[in-house]
């Protein structure tokens, strides 16, 4: 199966991002220029069983008195995300994150998950 590559430019800098299922929803942030360098921040599902799956699909949260609901898997997400790792690439280095981890370092308080079988 072919992955889709998407360009998004922050910061006037251009980022290939994609995004795939495993575990979890992983996004792989990579400069456009540069694809040895790869970040990918991991938000991790929730296994209810052996056969099912719960994959967290929208957050709502809080920084300040700033309050969003943001898809994960859509650029707004990755263009957050961008924001606070910019300076984080290297050449030919893998970095692997936890999403929920990153956005509290980032000073955004979680407070809801949405997962797809809520929908």
């Amino acid at each position: 199966m072919r992955r889709k590559i998407r360009i998004i430019t922050v910061n006037h800098q251009k980022y290939a991002w994609w995004f795939n299922f495993s575990h979890g929803i992983k996004l792989h942030l990579s400069p456009a220029e540069d694809k040895t360098s790869v970040i990918t921040v991991c938000f991790p599902c929730e296994i209810s069983d052996q056969f099912y799956t719960v994959f967290p699909l929208f957050l709502t949260m809080r920084k300040k008195e700033h309050f969003c609901r943001i898809k994960i898997i859509e650029p707004r997400m990755t263009a957050l995300l961008l924001a606070d790792l910019q300076n984080h690439f290297q050449t030919r280095k893998f970095i692997s994150l936890n999403g929920f981890d990153l956005l509290a370092e980032m000073g955004w308080h979680i407070l809801k998950i949405e997962n797809v079988s809520d929908w």
